[in-house]
């Protein structure tokens, strides 16, 4: 598809990024995925320099033909008695311009060298690179160019479909529809493009169905292609083909077995799954690493320890699809079910150190793909997967799906060698739905089934049974039996569950009006809490004490504790949501109404995300936050503050209950600097250019700061920096 060099959308920060580095150093080098626009964005970063030298190396095949490519893009013919190097160097020797050397992928190690001869015999010369992977150079300044900001893939797709079909108005289902083609295409650039090329033969929901069946965009009859497009940027394929086929066989058997990991993967399950009982871990963690260098495998942020990755999705289906080819698909699933089931089976071993739990979170979809394979062929090992499934959907908060599929267990022969574990979920399934006399029954068989297991297992079955009392009406007995959990948890040497027992016992003790002893048993499970604990066992210690502190009036106390909790429960919405119930709390009292309105509304968020309501006993105690808001602020203001709070993404969470209790915000120096004078009433334009800094770059900022803080307008987050109390 043709494209004007003015049209260039998105990228904003990519674009400044390159433009900065290019200013201080001589090797920048733009790296990222096939598909992604690395050429297209160097195209703009140099189209307003006329002096810059454009060597395209997708159509050179052999590395001794690089300086051809560049003496021809320069205009200088081998001399009969010189070099071609010789010749090109003397003419780039005296210039400040760039080179810029686009699809490098396939010659790294040839380009590398010519790199470094260009750079060192031209003083004054600076490269500009595109590659699927880096150069591996001294002073070289990778710049990643992976998916698009969804907002402006979605532009994308609608200015190429102008292109194609003029007549295309987008109303707000079709925009919904765009947006799943855009997030099924992974935001890339240039299948974007070929998906919105096929409105000439499809509407929008059969392209939508098409996709889903292959993520394949081949051409049909019709489809007309820019002459000037490479073979390899004309179907989905053919993208992927072009890195697929510079990978070595190993890289290939390796990208191959990853392909059945749906989503992000840790890389313990990634050296599983793509090794075997011959390969060495160091031998596989390599290949990984391999694969990431060369664009084939995208390394995620890491989280609570773990770092994680996967496939774009347009290449784990060319690689399933090769997968199934060698069929490699069983003997792949067979060690993935291997890794998961190692996982469950220490999972649940609770006199054992457990592994990293909050590990689970991240193999959730793996364990409902295994356990389906193994469904499917009657492979016992599907009951230790269903009950880590059991796990993961507890600590969401899936109540109701827990509680579905644990009655399919209980009803099969398959799953009695689980069944402890089963009536466990279940009952804290049936304590969640307010459902006492179900989980008090459930609660019960699972004592009797661990009555002869060691203090460990008794500790938690008791404490599952106090707290079904609870809910089925009888404090006394609930009361003493949390008690007796408690002291089985310490007999047990465990500080960790001894400090979840007390967690339970501080919430009944909180819900029968006991506050002194729930306040006083609250202290002491924060003491016994350790540092390695999950983020979400942390998240409820923190805020199970957190509403003992509050129902006895210590605020600051119990808005650090809820704060903690905010900052720990990143990774599991449920229990974050109780937090931020908390210092809605917190903040009504100390009439903070947009406050209490934020909070209220990030709560509700979290909620949402986790496919669940809130207790009716936590309703009834925010009802009477969310009624002052309301007559402190009008309906109106309330709504605004409270969707504002549903925007906010976890680290603007962290930025505002930090900050509350003496923290510093998160705003970099820069954002410092900007904030200010956004506060003083500057433009964009204005800020640039007392601070010396590009417009794009301050845009950029305000940008960040804007979807960090939930604000909708500019005018609206010069209200929240206001907050911040900037020196």
């Amino acid at each position: 598809m043709k494209r004007d060099l003015a049209d260039f959308i998105g990228r904003a920060g990519e674009l400044n990024e390159v433009r900065r580095l290019l200013r201080s150093r001589r090797l920048v080098t733009l790296v990222g995925p096939g598909g992604s626009g690395k050429t297209r964005l160097a195209e703009e970063v140099l189209k307003n320099d006329h002096q810059a030298v454009r060597v395209h190396l997708d159509v050179v095949s052999r590395p001794d033909s690089i300086w051809h490519a560049i003496a021809s893009a320069v205009d200088v013919r081998e001399q009969v008695h010189g070099s071609i190097i010789g010749a090109v160097v003397q003419q780039l020797a005296s210039t400040q311009s760039v080179v810029l050397l686009d699809n490098c992928e396939h010659l790294v190690e040839a380009c590398a060298q010519v790199v470094t001869q260009l750079l060192r015999a031209c003083d004054r010369l600076r490269v500009l690179v595109t590659s699927r992977q880096p150069l591996d150079l001294d002073g070289e300044a990778c710049v990643y160019i992976g998916p698009m900001d969804p907002a402006d893939a979605t532009a994308l797709f609608l200015r190429r479909a102008d292109a194609v079909q003029a007549h295309l108005v987008a109303g707000d289902r079709d925009h919904d529809l765009i947006g799943r083609l855009c997030d099924r295409v992974e935001h890339l650039p240039l299948p974007i493009e070929l998906v919105a090329r096929r409105l000439r033969t499809l509407s929008l929901a059969e392209i939508e169905q098409a996709l889903e069946k292959s993520m394949r965009s081949t051409l049909v009859p019709g489809d007309q292609v820019d002459p000037a497009s490479p073979p390899r940027h004309r179907t989905i394929d053919a993208v992927v083909a072009w890195s697929y086929e510079r990978l070595s066989a190993g890289e290939r058997d390796a990208l191959n077995r990853l392909s059945i990991l749906v989503g992000t993967f840790d890389l313990d399950l990634g050296v599983r799954v793509c090794g075997d009982s011959s390969t060495p871990r160091h031998a596989a963690i390599h290949v990984i690493s391999s694969l990431c260098a060369k664009s084939m495998l995208v390394r995620e942020e890491e989280k609570d320890q773990l770092l994680l990755f996967r496939l774009l999705e347009p290449v784990r289906q060319f690689a399933a699809d090769r997968l199934k080819a060698t069929n490699g698909t069983d003997q792949t699933y067979d060690r993935l079910v291997a890794a998961l089931v190692d996982h469950a089976r220490s999972g649940w071993e609770l006199d054992e150190p457990r592994p990293n739990e909050d590990r689970i979170l991240v193999l959730h979809a793996h364990l409902i793909n295994a356990h389906d394979w193994c469904k499917r062929r009657n492979d016992p090992r599907h009951g230790y997967l269903a009950i880590s499934i059991l796990d993961a959907w507890t600590r969401h908060g899936h109540a109701k799906r827990v509680l579905h599929l644990a009655q399919q267990m209980l009803a099969e022969h398959g799953y009695s060698d689980y069944a402890a574990e089963v009536h466990y979920f279940a009952a804290w399934s049936h304590i969640r739905l307010e459902q006492g006399a179900e989980a008090l029954r459930h609660a019960n068989q699972l004592r009797n089934l661990w009555k002869s297991r060691s203090s460990a297992y008794q500790a938690v079955a008791l404490n599952t049974v106090g707290f079904a009392a609870i809910q089925a009406g009888d404090d006394a007995q609930a009361i003493d039996v949390l008690r007796a959990s408690v002291r089985q948890a310490v007999q047990s040497g465990d500080a960790l569950r001894s400090a979840l027992c007390m967690s339970n016992l501080v919430k009944a003790l909180c819900q029968i009006g006991q506050k002194d002893e729930a306040l006083a048993v609250a202290r002491q499970s924060l003491l016994l809490l350790t540092d390695d604990a999950a983020g979400y066992r942390k998240c409820y210690v923190h805020t199970s004490a957190g509403f003992a502190m509050l129902d006895c009036d210590h605020l600051d106390e119990a808005r650090t504790c809820f704060t903690e909790g905010v900052i720990t429960g990143a990774n599991t919405t449920y229990f974050l949501s109780f937090a931020l119930h908390g210092l809605a709390l917190v903040a009504s009292r100390q009439g903070d109404a947009s406050q209490t309105a934020v909070l209220l509304g990030a709560a509700a968020q979290a909620l949402q995300r986790a496919g669940t309501e809130p207790w009716e006993y936590w309703k009834q105690r925010t009802r009477a936050a969310e009624q002052m808001a309301v007559a402190e602020l009008g309906s109106g203001l309330y709504r605004k503050a409270h969707a504002r709070g549903t925007r906010l993404t976890h680290t603007g969470l962290v930025d505002i209950v930090s900050r509350k209790s003496g923290t510093s915000t998160t705003l970099t120096r820069r954002q410092e600097d900007i904030a200010r004078l956004i506060l003083a009433g500057r433009t964009n334009a204005e800020i640039a250019e007392q601070l010396g800094i590009a417009l794009g770059t301050v845009r950029t900022h305000v940008s960040q700061m804007l979807r960090r803080h939930g604000a909708g307008s500019r005018a609206e987050l010069a209200r929240l920096l206001a907050e911040f109390e900037l020196d």
